[in-house]
């Protein structure tokens, strides 16, 4: 502590200049939108679609652009504006291909082989009633591109793999500038990267806005709190500076910022908000005792200086605990996010010196006079209800009761995105999801077993069977097929055939397939082995576990029409496997809570060498959870896999004010006082920094009210529940334990 105090002003520079690189090092930031870091990759399905992303074009780079016309969309004009539009797409760098009505073309066998002749001729000189009859015959293919009443016509439109963040960005706001030419007709566009892309940026959009609501709700509340201006001004130097070191550190060592790294700030924010406010608060109070600011220093280091150290140790370990989740964003986020807490930690203990040590006049920490008044009151109005313990612990144990029923009834059955009403990302899934037939994407893999290959007579009238049935059902729209590739070829060999059934031959087949290679939308169902291929299809959102359901039925009926010893079934793509991480993120959620739980309790037996100590400070911070969960569940709010980590945080964030509470009663028992003196002392000296810590950690999170993303609304409101709810026991419920249940063992 010496050395500290004796080079404190050193080191405010030295941190000064690492805030000032973080400063320098932001625009290097760079951002993970990989959609396998929110997959669960411990899971065997995701295992098998890794083995076969490579051999397939795949969903995500995949756009969908829908233009629709009223008056319907066989119109030469309309035609002709949709031709260059996709000419204009497919000149945009990165794309690798757009499909259209209006460049689509059909083969025909000639003697000079395989030729592909267009489907539409756009000139003012051929009828389209002609291609309208032909559209109405070859409905299986051009379902694809135009919807049953004509009125909307859609662009496929395949972009290069593996492109970065932003050239794919730069390709959706040149998409974007190009339909702008449109402006008598509506389009929509949706896919797997515009959904990235737009999540994104709706996502910082709302982070910049809750940390500078935060910021003004903070200041506001530190300028009610603190006398002097210096206090406020040194808080919020203190939470910038440790912002600009982290994430100068994260571009350091080369972390990509996930989705989830937006709430870094507000961590850093809540947890060093709260050590300089319990700092402050006895500092003060030895201060008024009528010790010199440096005896005032050195003895608050002393006592809350190991209680803030205890509570960033608990917190960071709560975070930490996520570290081990098969997720990669989780296990991301729960590594930094606990080495943001304790970096907290360390910058405020290194600063400290500097705004509390060696000041000779005054106290720059000084708390206004109508907050200590109010302080009182709140204190009187809550000691009230230590004279009441059987009602206080009768009304608990009856509202725990409610909330275990509420928790049952958690509503688990989400749709796949959580979209803000009132912007065009909404309009945009909207018209997919009820004009286009779904904004999701079913896909079905046949894997052929024992070496065989699914290019075969039999295989493939397998392959069609079932694609009959999955187009008979209600559910599915634009149900894509690998058959119908062999058909067109058939077709091209023999122009009279239809569509409708498959009776090709394996010879014939084989013949095909030299053709087919010409077709660059044959791998998107198939691989170039013929030992994977896949049915695709559009089907709406209609809840994730309803979509589980539905998928039993489905491969049940599928295997019983497949020969399973030669071919497998299997349920896959981006839509389901994130389907099976949101159930089994919050199957594993009560596991992650209780192992934060347990570590936790470890940590304080470990400081506190006691174990009443540790029952009571789980008992206290349990209740919250349980109460909070019931909440969640009488109020229908959704539990998505983004939101299952709200307990552990709640429970972490929580315990802190407990730890505060339980270690000054220590102190206190410590120094000879009796337990009914040392409550008495621990309420008056500690109670306030607890109710006001709270009041601003509350304040923070419910700033995330005025979200528009359900997922940041709900998370707001069920932590700052949770720390009111931690605030009413740690006042009021652990007096009570303590002196009518603990009493012999303390």
């Amino acid at each position: 502590m010496d050395y500290l105090l004796k080079y404190r002003y050193v080191v405010a520079l030295l941190l000064i200049l690492m805030a000032v690189f973080g400063v320098y090092k932001i625009p290097s930031i760079t951002i993970n939108t990989d959609f396998s870091q929110f997959l669960d990759q411990s899971d065997e399905e995701y295992i098998f679609f890794k083995t076969i992303q490579s051999q397939f074009e795949m969903d995500e780079s995949l756009l969908v652009l829908a233009i629709k016309n009223d008056p319907g969309v066989l119109e030469i004009n309309f035609l002709k504006k949709v031709d260059s539009l996709t000419k204009k797409i497919k000149d945009i760098n990165y794309v690798k291909s757009v499909g259209s009505i209006t460049n689509m073309a059909y083969p025909i066998k000639s003697m000079f082989g395989i030729s592909r002749i267009p489907y539409l001729t756009i000139n003012d000189t051929v009828p389209l009633t002609i291609a309208d009859a032909k559209i109405r015959q070859d409905q299986r293919i051009t379902n694809y591109f135009i919807n049953e009443n004509r009125t909307v016509l859609i662009l496929w439109i395949t972009l290069e793999k593996d492109i970065l963040f932003s050239e794919n960005q730069e390709v959706l706001d040149k998409i974007a500038k190009v339909r702008k030419e449109f402006p008598a007709n509506e389009t929509f566009i949706w896919g797997k990267s515009y959904i990235k892309s737009t999540m994104d940026a709706l996502s910082a959009k709302e982070t910049t806005r809750n940390i500078l609501w935060s910021l003004l709700f903070l200041t506001v509340l530190l300028v009610l709190i603190f006398s002097r201006i210096q206090a406020i001004l040194f808080t919020l130097f203190y939470i910038f500076i440790t912002v600009l070191i982290f994430y100068g550190g994260m571009i350091f060592f080369n972390r990509p910022f996930g989705i989830m790294s937006n709430l870094y700030p507000t961590i850093i924010l809540i947890v060093g908000i709260s050590d300089v406010i319990h700092f402050s608060i006895k500092y003060n109070e030895e201060i008024s005792a009528g010790a010199s600011p440096n005896f005032a220093y050195i003895k608050t280091v002393k006592e809350i200086g190991q209680a803030i150290c205890i509570t960033s140790i608990t917190t960071a370990i709560g975070f930490f605990t996520l570290a081990f989740s098969p997720i990669k964003a989780l296990n991301d986020f729960g590594l930094e996010a606990g080495i943001s807490v304790m970096l907290t930690f360390v910058i405020f203990m290194a600063l400290a010196p500097t705004a509390f040590y060696g000041f000779k006049k005054g106290n720059l920490f000084e708390l206004r006079p109508s907050f200590l008044s109010l302080s009182s009151a709140i204190q009187r109005t809550l000691s009230k209800t230590q004279r009441h313990p059987k009602t206080v612990l009768t009304g608990t144990l009856l509202i725990l009761l409610l909330s275990l029923i509420g928790i049952k009834s958690i509503n688990t059955n989400n749709l796949q995105y959580s979209i803000p009403p009132g912007t065009e990302f909404h309009s945009n899934y909207v018209f997919f999801e009820n004009i286009m037939g779904g904004s999701r994407i079913f896909e079905l893999y046949f894997i052929a077993k024992g070496g065989h290959h699914l290019n075969t007579a039999e295989e493939l009238k397998a392959i069609h069977a079932t694609y009959s049935y999955l187009d008979s059902l209600p559910y599915f729209t634009q149900v894509k097929s690998p058959t119908l590739y062999y058909q067109l070829m058939d077709r091209a060999y023999h122009p009279d055939k239809s569509l409708g059934t498959f009776d090709i031959t394996t010879s014939e087949i084989q013949t095909y397939e030299k053709d087919l290679q010409n077709y660059r939308q044959v791998n998107y169902l198939m691989n170039r082995s013929r030992a994977v291929m896949k049915i695709s299809a559009q089907m709406k959102d209609i809840g994730r576990r309803n979509v589980s359901q539905r998928n039993e039925v489905i491969l049940k009926k599928v295997r019983s029409i497949l020969d399973t010893t030669k071919i497998d079934a299997k349920i896959s793509g981006l839509d389901h496997l994130f389907d099976r991480t949101h159930e089994s993120r919050i199957h594993n959620m009560l596991y992650g809570l209780l192992t934060a739980i347990v570590m936790i309790a470890f940590i304080l037996g470990l400081l506190y060498r006691s174990i009443p100590i540790v029952i009571i400070a789980l008992i206290l911070n349990i209740i919250p959870i349980v109460i909070t969960a019931g909440i969640m569940g009488l109020t229908q709010l959704e539990l998505r896999a983004g939101t299952s980590v709200i307990f552990t945080i709640a429970f972490v964030i929580a315990v802190d004010d407990t730890v505060h509470f339980l270690n000054k009663f220590k102190w206190e028992r410590q120094s000879g006082n009796t337990i009914k003196e040392a409550l008495i002392v621990t309420i008056r000296e500690c109670g306030t920094a607890i109710w006001t810590t709270s009041l601003i950690l509350t304040g923070a999170f419910f700033v995330l009210l005025f979200s528009n993303l359900n997922e940041i609304f709900s998370f707001g409101l069920l932590i700052g529940i949770a720390i009111i709810l931690a605030f009413l026991t740690d006042l009021i419920l652990a007096p009570i334990l303590i002196l009518h249940w603990f009493k012999k063992y303390l």
